[in-house]
């Protein structure tokens, strides 16, 4: 079987997603994990817009004086 870099195919899409947070969850929790699911979830968080929604998400969280 060929190995892929994503649920279907070298293209995220949008079925990516989910498995995506639910791997990434679990990591924070300790679980764990595979080397393909790390390599997975590392993949995606290397993505220009996962990066940049972490980092919005990072500044809606923050408090105003860290602004």
């Amino acid at each position: 079987m060929k190995r892929t870099n994503y649920l279907f195919g070298d293209t995220f899409g949008v079925a990516d997603r989910y498995p995506f947070i639910l791997t990434g969850g679990a990591q924070e929790l300790g679980f764990p994990l595979s080397a393909c699911y790390r390599d997975y979830v590392a993949r995606i968080e290397a993505r220009p817009a996962v990066r940049e929604a972490e980092r919005r998400e990072a500044l809606s969280e923050a408090s105003p004086s860290q602004l």
